[in-house]
């Protein structure tokens, strides 16, 4: 009996590519369906996209509330430091009429260009460090970066909550969208209750929706239970956002 011949083995079928999201379908799915969010971001890198709108937002920010609070609430300080006599009077007059002019605006505006990019590759660094070699995720720097910069969207309706109640009371200083705003302003010689306020800012609604989204994607972009992403990038979070707030509050004292 002759041997019969062998039938050739069907190739795999290859695998289905991940649909991909236009750029308005992903902004509009970050806030209504964020763990949907991240589709076909491992191929095709939209990160301009957010990264244009938050740095347009918070040079807008900037701008809008210059004159209103931040400008008076910087001569403010400078007023104290004179009073103290850390300052000289004409140092502050010679301060206030460069700040009132079109350079002031632009040196409180335009630093948001740099500025925006450079947190936004900060914490895609973290991530890489966090997920990538803590918990041996497959999370290089361009998904990483895609996870800082679409998440960064969440940090809007923040800012423009911020900006409404800084412009109704003139001053940044005391503006709070937190626990904290259930609390009297402490003395700017109090460390412990500033750095209690900053973390009560820092974990306020818009800044645990963040890391929230945060952890989803980069989840969903690395393969990594969200459990364990959860521990890992929100430790971190807490652990910096204490430390920051604990040394601007020495800083601030100091000065």
């Amino acid at each position: 009996m002759e041997p019969q011949p062998l039938e050739p083995v069907p190739a795999p079928a290859p695998a289905a590519a991940e649909p991909s999201l236009s750029v308005l379908q992903r902004a509009v799915a970050i806030f209504s369906r964020p763990t949907a969010a991240w589709s076909g971001l491992k191929t095709r890198g939209q990160w301009w996209f957010p990264l244009i709108i938050v740095t347009v937002v918070n040079v807008a920010f900037s701008a809008a509330l210059w004159e209103r609070a931040i400008l008076p609430m910087q001569l403010d300080a400078m007023e104290e430091q004179v009073s103290a006599g850390k300052m000289e009077p004409a140092a502050l007059d010679r301060a206030e009429t460069m700040m009132r002019s079109p350079a002031g605006l632009a040196f409180a505006a335009l630093p948001w260009v740099i500025l925006s990019p450079l947190f936004s590759m900060i914490a895609a660094l973290i991530l890489m460090a966090a997920v990538g070699f803590m918990l041996g995720g497959q999370l290089p720097f361009r998904p990483a970066f895609e996870v800082a910069t679409w998440s960064g969207l969440i940090q809007i309706p923040g800012v423009i909550v911020t900006g409404i109640l800084a412009w109704s009371k003139q001053t940044m200083e005391g503006v709070h969208v937190s626990l904290a705003a259930l609390l009297p302003e402490p003395d700017k010689t109090d460390l412990v209750m500033r750095s209690i306020v900053g973390v009560l800012d820092g974990l306020g609604p818009f800044g645990i929706w963040w890391i929230a989204v945060v952890i989803i994607g980069a989840s969903v972009l690395s393969g990594v239970p969200r459990k364990r992403v959860a521990w890992s990038v929100g430790g971190i979070y807490v652990g910096l956002l204490v430390f920051f707030v604990v040394l601007g509050g020495m800083f601030r004292r100091g000065g």
